[in-house]
């Protein structure tokens, strides 16, 4: 439930991180960018995810963002999340599971 209520304050920042496209961005719009998110989430989180899942993620956010966990004491930044995930698919991290996160649609 903690990771689940993070991801959303995550995405609640990087909805909102651009106020203009915020303004025009509806609910369905929202709903989208969140799928697109936990989609691309997914791809980095399993076995024979790739450099290019990792870049289509943080693609979909603003260059500013942060991405702060408090229980890992962690508190990234686009580059350093970036290299962070380029660790762990270097020693094999990723589990192999799919679709682990559920939004409703």
């Amino acid at each position: 439930m903690k990771f689940i209520l993070k991801i959303g304050l995550l995405l609640a920042f990087l909805i909102l991180s651009k106020t203009t496209f915020a303004a025009s961005c509806d609910s369905t719009c929202q709903l989208n960018q969140i799928n697109s998110y936990f989609t691309a989430l997914d791809k980095i989180n399993r076995k024979g995810s790739t450099l290019n899942d990792i870049d289509s993620l943080l693609d979909l956010t603003h260059d500013d963002v942060k991405y702060i966990h408090v229980e890992y004491e962690a508190n990234f930044t686009k580059e350093s999340w970036r290299k962070a995930f380029l660790r762990n698919l270097e020693r094999g991290a990723y589990p192999g599971r799919e679709r682990e996160h559920f939004v409703n649609s």
